[in-house]
């Protein structure tokens, strides 16, 4: 299908003699824009000229793998290893260099998968979002650290993994992070690791240890000095690193770009670099050279236009450099003169100067022919020429000849016209290739290049896309307003656009499938992946969670269909139809969603469909009413769980999620529990304060809805409160019950004694209110120290009575000391005790709450126990 896009076009061009100005409102044409921070090391005109950089002998050179090298994406383009390299790691630490020169929905730096586990140590940035992803161990450790992205500039890129100590370091270029991890904790004799014998990739993402790559998620770039450490490197070493020092002090890495273990496949190639070339801070320049002749003022507002300058050379090699190369245009150059391209200064009247055009600063260094040096009102610009080798002379500035543009940072220009749903790159750059020709790359798949008279787009990605301009005369590049044929771009063919799915005309993707006699059925699979906190005092929890939702829309139809369904990707879901979910907590409150994403696949479950002559392109077609649509959607949950804290530290907590269809009736399509599904926790179930026990899926039918309650049971791990907290208050009125054993006579350190024990239980109380969440009726553990501290208020209230019943003086005659804790032989023993003793009321009433309180602190624990035993075992 051809195409040709035209709009209403306006470009007004002002002359004023010393430069010139555009303004123009454009249908399809290239605008330049400055775009700041990015450089480019080599880039090319017609001819290109690359500023030389020289190692310094004994210069420690590093590895550099270049992916992506053909003409087109692919996902055959990486580093591998085979199964079984890679040891058990508990720390790990990753150091590269890293230049982009296109970007993909996800770039993968590091990509290891292990059997159930596809990503069980992944590193990757994402643009869209600006983030630099960390995922390990299963998905017990997941982060996500901001970037600043920076496009044909080495960026320097530093990640130390400490498992053990919880920590996790990261550098990115000046940016850094620290951070301490939240891990659940583990049991005796297990701990979190990086399992070893998997497989390791550079420049593609695993999804299993079959790769099961996407071509949209591709490192597409170069990567320089990749290493992998089995330790953990600390902040002076990765700066170092970063600051491309050698790391000789350490112990080898146990991967890097030249081990055996590597293997380089596909479009993939590996080399070496000085070090300096990948650290100097310093934007390399690079040249451009235009063979169209322009007169000197034309020339140098096209290059400002450019973001560049016209050339100047400052020293003996690098005009020796630019003459050599481009002294082959010497007859497409000259005017009347035999002039080859022009210098970047202009001669000052009044100093009788020649100085720069940039900022008016006198030249330090020229190569003038001796007879034409001088500044004159007729030559006031400087060009070199052919006749005199390596030589400059002034000149008129209404001559014409080429030019040459001097750039200090890669340029980016936007592609304006186009529709906002297209395919083609609206970003470009200039770039640099084998034959030295002016090439405008895309940010993400397009290449623009001149072939056969004309300037051609073709897609990197898409083999049906492409573009060819309409020339008006030989030599027009592709800046200012131009007309464009286009060919399969997405507005034109619904085949390229959703690449697997085929929409029919008509079709609405906000209407559900039709039902036929039964309603649409929509099985859900539920996986908790973590749980990320367990906020009591707020009564709320947060978990990650990830849904697989399974239906038929008998109204599509598939192509080219694979029988792996992570390579059946709809790139663009938003054209097909899938449920919306409305996520209610227990109590009926709306649901908190972090992060959010999510990704629609087909599932092969059927033969193709009969060949259909009448279409043209002989794909493999295949029933939407046969072949299954899955939504995989990943998120991060909260929401509130009403805690009921009653039994608290013995407590079991019950929280449930509510997911119900938003806008399908019931009688339109039902939500149902998948095969060998429904929900399952996959993530650690122990974690800080309790433990996961059950999950429990639902179905519920509401009176217009279908819905799925999903309920996760939580334990709490009490241990830790009966060692630190109900034993040792236990045994402070214990040791305040003792003090009634004294003697009777020793009121003060009885008093003593209690009083401390009625402190430090106080304190006990006080400590422990502080770190547990407060609530307005009485806990479990509230219970326990009001009712130990009202045994220990009445132990001292028993003591004082007893004090009050002892004589202030004692008897000198007929005395009889008696032990309290001596029990009289018979009743008339303790008649005559009576009879003779002052001191025989308060040994009675010290017997009796001797008695009682044994009687009452069994009683408690009788009480407490068959409480505590009860939570326990249920």
């Amino acid at each position: 299908m051809r195409s040709q896009v035209r709009y209403e076009e306006s470009a007004v061009c002002k002359e004023d003699g010393r430069n010139t100005s555009m303004v123009i409102r454009q249908e399809m044409g290239v605008v330049a824009r400055e775009m700041g921070g990015e450089v480019a090391r080599q880039e090319a005109g017609v001819v290109g000229i690359q500023k030389k950089t020289m190692g310094v002998v004994g210069e420690r050179e590093v590895g550099v793998v270049r992916f992506q090298m053909g003409n087109t994406a692919t996902t055959d383009s990486l580093l591998d290893t085979r199964l079984g390299l890679i040891p058990t790691l508990r720390q790990v630490t990753l150091v590269l260099h890293l230049k982009l020169h296109r970007l993909t929905s996800h770039i993968p730096l590091l990509s290891y998968a292990v059997h159930n586990s596809s990503q069980e140590l992944f590193v990757e940035l994402v643009p869209k979002k600006k983030d630099l992803h960390v995922q390990c161990c299963g998905g017990l450790v997941s982060e996500a650290f901001p970037f600043t992205l920076k496009m044909f500039v080495w960026q320097h890129i530093c990640i130390s993994l400490d498992l053990p100590k919880r920590v996790l370091r990261v550098i990115y270029d000046l940016q850094e992070y620290e951070i301490d991890l939240q891990l659940p904790k583990m049991s005796v004799g297990e701990s979190v690791e990086v399992r070893g014998g998997g497989r390791l990739v550079v420049g593609q993402r695993l999804y299993s240890l079959d790769g099961d790559f996407l071509v949209v998620e591709i490192l597409d770039g170069e990567v320089g000095d990749w290493r992998l450490y089995d330790t953990y490197l600390s902040r002076s070493e990765l700066q170092e690193w970063t600051n491309c020092k050698n790391l000789t002090s350490l112990n080898d890495p146990i991967l890097d770009l030249f081990s055996e273990g590597f293997m380089v496949r596909g479009p993939t190639q590996l080399s070496k670099m000085p070090s300096s070339e990948i650290c100097d801070l310093k934007s390399t320049k690079f040249f451009l050279f235009f063979d169209r002749k322009m007169k000197f003022n034309l020339a140098e507002s096209w290059c400002r236009k450019l973001k560049g300058e016209l050339v100047l050379p400052e020293s003996e090699e690098v005009n020796a450099d630019f003459y050599d190369s481009l002294f082959i245009y010497k007859d497409q150059c000259k005017d009347i003169w035999t002039h080859l391209y022009w210098i970047g200064m202009r001669g000052n009247l009044t100093t009788q100067q020649w100085v720069k055009v940039r900022n008016g600063a006198p030249i330090t260094w020229s190569k003038f022919l001796h007879e034409y040096r001088q500044v004159t009102p007729e030559f006031q610009c400087v060009a070199t020429v052919t006749h005199d080798r390596y030589k400059w002379v002034a000149s008129p500035c209404d001559i014409e000849t080429c030019v040459v543009c001097n750039f200090t940072f890669s340029p980016v220009v936007n592609l304006r016209g186009l529709c906002s749903f297209t395919f083609l790159d609206h970003r470009y750059s200039f770039r640099g290739n084998d034959e030295m020709e002016l090439v405008f790359d895309g940010k993400a798949h397009m290449v623009m290049e001149k072939r056969q008279g004309t300037w051609v787009m073709r897609s990197r990605l898409y083999p049906d896309l492409n573009a060819t301009m309409m020339v008006d005369f030989e030599g027009q590049y592709p800046l200012g307003i131009h007309r464009w044929n286009i060919h399969g771009d997405r507005y034109q063919s619904d085949e390229l656009y959703c690449d697997v799915v085929l929409v029919p005309n008509g079709y609405s993707p906000r209407l559900p499938p039709p039902a036929a006699v039964t309603p649409l059925y929509i099985s859900l699979d539920v996986n908790i992946i973590s749980i990320r906190e367990i906020d009591l005092t707020a009564f709320q929890i947060s978990l990650d969670m990830r849904l697989e939702m399974v239906w038929r829309d008998s109204r599509l139809q598939y192509k080219n269909l694979q029988d792996n369904m992570w390579s059946n990707k709809l790139w663009d879901h938003s054209e097909v139809w899938t449920p919306g979910l409305k996520l209610k907590d227990g109590t009926g409150g709306a649901v908190t969603l972090g992060v959010d994403s999510q990704n629609v696949f087909v599932v092969k479950a059927s033969r193709p469909l009969p060949d259909d002559v009448t279409i043209l392109r002989e794909d493999e077609r295949y029933s939407g009413a046969d072949n299954d649509l899955v939504l995989v959607r990943e998120m991060i949950l909260t929401f509130k769980c009403h805690f009921q804290l009653h039994m608290y530290p013995f407590d079991r907590q019950m929280c449930r999620i509510v997911i119900s269809l938003q806008d399908v009736t019931k009688e339109v399509g039902v939500l149902a529990k998948q095969e060998e599904g429904g929900v399952a926790f996959i993530g650690e179930r122990n974690l800080l304060e309790y433990t996961v026990t059950s999950e429990t899926f639902s179905i519920v039918h509401g009176p217009h809805v279908s819905s799925a309650m999903i309920g996760l049971e939580f334990h709490n791990q009490f241990r830790y409160y009966i060692a630190n907290t109900l034993m040792p208050s236990l045994m402070q009125v214990i040791i305040c019950f003792t003090t009634l054993l004294f003697h009777i006579t020793d009121f003060q350190d009885r008093i003593v004694v209690s009083l401390s024990s009625l402190l430090l239980l106080a304190t006990f109380f006080s400590q422990t209110s502080q770190s547990i969440p407060r609530t307005s009726y009485l806990k479990l553990i509230d219970a326990w120290f009001v009712v130990l501290i009202c045994q220990v208020f009445s132990i001292i209230m028993a003591l004082v009575y007893i004090e009050t019943k002892r004589p202030r003086q004692d008897v000198t005659s007929n005395q009889i000391n008696v032990d309290p804790t001596e029990t009289a032989h018979n009743i008339s023993e303790l008649k005559d005790v009576s009879h003779y003793n002052p001191l025989s009321r308060a040994i009675r009433a010290n017997r009796f709450f001797l008695m009682l309180f044994s009687v009452s602190i069994v009683s408690m624990m009788a009480c407490f126990v068959p409480i505590f035993t009860y939570n326990v075992l249920a």
